[in-house]
């Protein structure tokens, strides 16, 4: 897992802690987004491998099958390279 700072991280599980982060809802997109923002305000970036790493190894455990979840994270990545940029 990347250091990240804990405002960042706080940003992220509000994120993906809700059970519905996956289903694309205007409220999870804007939680990704705000996760992303501060992420780019705080740490600077991560690597796109980086970033589904995360999602991936923070959700393993989590309700979506894996293909669902390797699906919905590569959809995230496309997401945060708008955000990025």
């Amino acid at each position: 897992m990347p250091h990240l700072y804990p405002e960042t991280l706080e940003a992220f599980h509000d994120w993906i802690d809700v059970r519905t982060w996956h289903t694309g809802h205007e409220a999870d997109e804007q939680r990704f987004d705000k996760f992303i923002e501060t992420l780019l305000s705080s740490d600077g970036t991560l690597s796109p491998e980086e970033l589904r790493d995360l999602i991936i190894s923070t959700e393993r455990e989590g309700v979506l099958p894996e293909a669902s979840l390797d699906r919905r994270a590569e959809e995230q990545l496309a997401r945060y390279r708008k955000l990025e940029v």
